[in-house]
Protein backbone atom coordinates (compact mmCIF):
# COMPACT_ATOMS: atom_id res chain seq x y z
CA UNK A 1 0.00 0.00 0.00
CA UNK A 2 1.26 3.62 -1.03
CA UNK A 3 1.50 5.72 2.11
CA UNK A 4 2.77 8.99 0.81
CA UNK A 5 -0.46 10.87 -0.04
CA UNK A 6 -1.51 9.70 4.01
CA UNK A 7 2.33 11.38 5.02
CA UNK A 8 1.63 14.74 2.61
CA UNK A 9 -1.45 14.58 4.14
CA UNK A 10 -0.28 14.89 7.67
CA UNK A 11 2.54 16.67 6.47
CA UNK A 12 0.24 19.36 5.18
CA UNK A 13 -2.42 19.48 8.40
CA UNK A 14 1.18 19.62 10.42
CA UNK A 15 2.67 22.74 8.55
CA UNK A 16 -0.67 24.66 8.45
CA UNK A 17 -1.12 23.93 12.57
CA UNK A 18 2.06 25.46 13.10
CA UNK A 19 1.87 28.28 10.91
CA UNK A 20 -2.10 28.90 12.88
CA UNK A 21 -0.26 28.77 16.12
CA UNK A 22 2.71 31.46 15.25
CA UNK A 23 -0.13 33.85 13.87
CA UNK A 24 -1.98 32.70 17.25
CA UNK A 25 1.20 34.27 19.14
CA UNK A 26 1.72 37.39 17.34
CA UNK A 27 -1.92 38.11 17.11
CA UNK A 28 -1.62 37.28 21.02
CA UNK A 29 -2.16 41.10 21.95
CA UNK A 30 -5.05 41.55 19.87
CA UNK A 31 -6.87 38.24 21.07
CA UNK A 32 -6.32 39.03 24.69
CA UNK A 33 -7.61 42.59 24.68
CA UNK A 34 -10.73 41.45 22.45
CA UNK A 35 -11.18 38.88 24.98
CA UNK A 36 -11.39 41.11 28.02
CA UNK A 37 -13.94 43.32 26.21
CA UNK A 38 -15.79 40.45 25.83
CA UNK A 39 -15.46 39.18 29.32
CA UNK A 40 -17.07 42.58 30.08
CA UNK A 41 -20.19 41.37 27.86
CA UNK A 42 -20.62 38.37 28.58
CA UNK A 43 -21.04 35.67 31.69
CA UNK A 44 -19.16 32.43 32.64
CA UNK A 45 -22.45 30.26 31.67
CA UNK A 46 -22.70 31.47 28.05
CA UNK A 47 -22.30 29.90 25.27
CA UNK A 48 -18.43 28.92 23.98
CA UNK A 49 -19.36 30.14 20.36
CA UNK A 50 -20.90 33.61 21.59
CA UNK A 51 -17.23 34.03 23.44
CA UNK A 52 -15.53 32.60 20.61
CA UNK A 53 -17.10 35.30 18.07
CA UNK A 54 -17.29 37.99 20.54
CA UNK A 55 -13.56 37.82 21.34
CA UNK A 56 -12.88 37.88 17.56
CA UNK A 57 -14.97 40.81 16.91
CA UNK A 58 -13.00 42.83 19.59
CA UNK A 59 -9.78 41.59 18.67
CA UNK A 60 -11.04 42.73 14.89
CA UNK A 61 -12.17 46.14 15.89
CA UNK A 62 -8.96 46.71 18.75
CA UNK A 63 -6.77 45.86 15.22
CA UNK A 64 -8.52 48.32 13.09
CA UNK A 65 -8.18 51.01 15.99
CA UNK A 66 -4.84 50.45 16.18
CA UNK A 67 -4.63 50.64 12.14
CA UNK A 68 -5.83 53.88 12.44
CA UNK A 69 -3.19 54.82 15.15
CA UNK A 70 -0.90 53.79 12.76
CA UNK A 71 -1.89 55.69 10.04
CA UNK A 72 -2.33 59.13 12.75
CA UNK A 73 1.15 57.80 13.08
CA UNK A 74 2.15 58.33 9.44
CA UNK A 75 0.60 61.63 9.31
CA UNK A 76 2.44 62.94 12.00
CA UNK A 77 5.77 61.38 10.67
CA UNK A 78 4.66 63.02 7.07
CA UNK A 79 4.38 66.56 8.80
CA UNK A 80 7.42 66.24 10.98
CA UNK A 81 5.26 66.27 14.25
CA UNK A 82 7.29 64.10 16.70
CA UNK A 83 4.29 63.23 17.94
CA UNK A 84 4.86 60.06 15.78
CA UNK A 85 7.77 58.75 18.51
CA UNK A 86 5.55 57.98 21.71
CA UNK A 87 2.78 56.31 19.02
CA UNK A 88 5.61 54.15 17.69
CA UNK A 89 6.43 53.38 20.98
CA UNK A 90 3.07 52.34 22.38
CA UNK A 91 2.33 50.15 18.64
CA UNK A 92 5.95 48.60 19.09
CA UNK A 93 5.44 47.62 22.75
CA UNK A 94 1.98 46.32 22.57
CA UNK A 95 2.77 43.96 19.23
CA UNK A 96 6.15 43.16 20.02
CA UNK A 97 6.62 42.83 23.34
CA UNK A 98 4.04 41.24 24.83
CA UNK A 99 4.87 38.66 22.17
CA UNK A 100 8.46 38.04 23.26
CA UNK A 101 6.95 38.08 27.22
CA UNK A 102 5.33 34.98 25.94
CA UNK A 103 8.00 33.42 24.28
CA UNK A 104 10.97 34.42 27.03
CA UNK A 105 9.59 31.55 29.95
CA UNK A 106 9.12 28.73 27.41
CA UNK A 107 12.12 29.38 25.57
CA UNK A 108 13.88 29.84 28.85
CA UNK A 109 12.84 26.23 29.55
CA UNK A 110 13.66 24.66 26.56
CA UNK A 111 17.35 26.26 26.36
CA UNK A 112 17.99 24.84 30.00
CA UNK A 113 17.00 21.37 28.96
CA UNK A 114 18.90 21.51 25.55
CA UNK A 115 22.19 23.73 26.88
CA UNK A 116 24.78 22.26 29.95
CA UNK A 117 23.61 25.78 31.79
CA UNK A 118 26.13 28.41 30.98
CA UNK A 119 24.75 31.49 29.99
CA UNK A 120 21.30 30.36 29.40
CA UNK A 121 19.55 33.34 30.38
CA UNK A 122 21.06 35.29 27.32
CA UNK A 123 20.60 32.69 25.24
CA UNK A 124 16.68 33.24 25.91
CA UNK A 125 16.64 37.18 25.65
CA UNK A 126 18.60 36.66 21.98
CA UNK A 127 16.12 33.78 20.94
CA UNK A 128 12.98 36.00 22.56
CA UNK A 129 14.09 39.46 20.85
CA UNK A 130 14.97 37.77 17.56
CA UNK A 131 11.22 36.69 17.59
CA UNK A 132 10.24 39.84 18.68
CA UNK A 133 12.06 41.14 15.32
CA UNK A 134 10.05 38.19 13.55
CA UNK A 135 6.72 39.66 14.73
CA UNK A 136 7.50 43.06 13.86
CA UNK A 137 8.35 41.94 10.55
CA UNK A 138 4.70 40.21 10.24
CA UNK A 139 2.37 43.07 10.54
CA UNK A 140 1.66 44.53 7.33
CA UNK A 141 1.22 47.99 8.54
CA UNK A 142 4.33 48.48 9.91
CA UNK A 143 5.55 47.97 6.23
CA UNK A 144 4.06 51.14 5.52
CA UNK A 145 5.99 53.50 8.00
CA UNK A 146 7.82 56.21 5.45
Amino acid sequence: MNSQPLFNYILTATVSFVKLFIKGIIYFPFLFCGYVGAKFILHRNDNGLLWLTLTILFAGLIYLVFYFVILKMNDYKSTNNFLWVPLFIFCIVFTCALPVYIVFAALENIIRKLSSGSNTLLLAWIFSLAFGIFVFTRYPFFRSIK
